[in-house]
């Protein structure tokens, strides 16, 4: 068997095992010959040093040295993605932190502001601090559950995935936000407009109407305008949002029962590049949200984060990956 033809093996063997499209391609580096897979989703590259060609020749016509080679290749692929990870929750730890430092404002309740609605600059602080709070705090937990090492990270995925599936969706609304001005008013008064069944108590009802009325400055009907297939209508045709679609589409199952979760047979490879897709995610929307949506520090936040927010029209891009 020629090279081209082991190479082509590894790339077919380890993705069965790994359950995810992959590419490899060996080559001399500093004097090294190092072996590179590419990984398709996120896409990014494992480069493999040390890489002994001739034991892969050698190992090619043994099975059991094949499968030893090939489960060597997948943990090895699988700690490139977990230390990926790591760095990104890393820097949205700090840029939590950061923001605590710099940007934590105190805001008045409804009812000690004397206007009908809520000023639309101050809702827009409250939507950014609500939203780097929530997001942020529950990478700080996901970050908690990863200093304990990989292999307990791993055991715990269903848990991880229930913070995920709140993170990922936060995200969909902050992108839709920094596309469509006016959604704030919609994310900020929904919720208060739900406890408006016919078996509450008039003045319970009248009271959250008017608090929905108060964050609501832009008239929206918030329950439409926050259905998720409206909000991934407001992210038609944007870079990667197919992505982010099915990475929602699958978190959403785990904070309610479903078997999908159990009965979804997935490597730990595979359940590792969705958390890793979920922290890109994360990271390149508070980029959008720190620099679109708020005034200060908005270089400092793109230099934690190591996201730049251009693009050749001037709009957001900053969640592309």
């Amino acid at each position: 068997m020629d090279d081209n033809s082991i190479i082509k093996r590894i790339e077919e063997d380890l993705g069965k095992l790994i359950n995810i499209k992959v590419a490899g391609r060996v080559f001399s580096l500093e004097n090294k010959t190092v072996f590179v897979v590419k990984i398709d989703a996120p896409p990014y590259i494992c480069i493999i040093d040390n890489f002994d060609f001739a034991i892969v020749k050698a190992a090619v016509s043994n099975e059991e040295e094949w499968k030893s080679l090939l489960q060597w290749l997948h943990k090895i692929v699988l700690n490139r993605s977990f230390d990926l990870m790591l760095d990104d929750l890393k820097k949205i730890t700090e840029t939590t932190k950061f923001y605590e430092t710099n940007c934590l404002r105190y805001f008045k309740p409804p009812a000690d502001y004397k206007t009908a609605n809520m000023d639309i600059d101050v809702l827009d602080a409250i939507g950014v601090q609500t939203f780097v709070y929530r997001v942020g705090g529950q990478c700080i937990t996901i970050q908690a559950i990863a200093d304990l090492g990989l292999d307990k990270f791993m055991t715990m995925e269903s848990s991880i995935g229930i913070l995920l599936r709140s993170c990922v969706l936060d995200c969909l609304y902050i992108m839709a936000w920094c596309n469509d001005d006016k959604l704030i008013s919609a994310i900020a008064s929904e919720s208060f407009i739900r406890p408006q069944g016919k078996d509450v108590p008039d003045q319970v009802r009248n009271h959250f109407r008017d608090v929905a009325k108060f964050f609501n400055p832009d008239n929206l009907d918030a329950i439409e305008s926050m259905k998720i297939k409206n909000i991934l209508k407001t992210l038609e045709g944007k870079p990667n949002i197919q992505w982010y679609e099915n990475l929602y589409s699958f978190y959403s199952k785990y904070d309610h029962f479903s078997l999908i979760p159990y009965i979804v047979q997935k490597s730990p490879v595979e359940k590792m590049e969705m958390i890793l897709l979920a922290t890109h995610m994360i990271k390149h929307s508070l980029c959008a949200l720190l620099t679109m949506r708020n005034e200060n520090h908005s270089e400092k936040f793109q230099e934690i984060l190591g996201v730049k927010n251009v693009s050749e029209d001037g709009k957001n891009f900053s969640f592309v990956y």
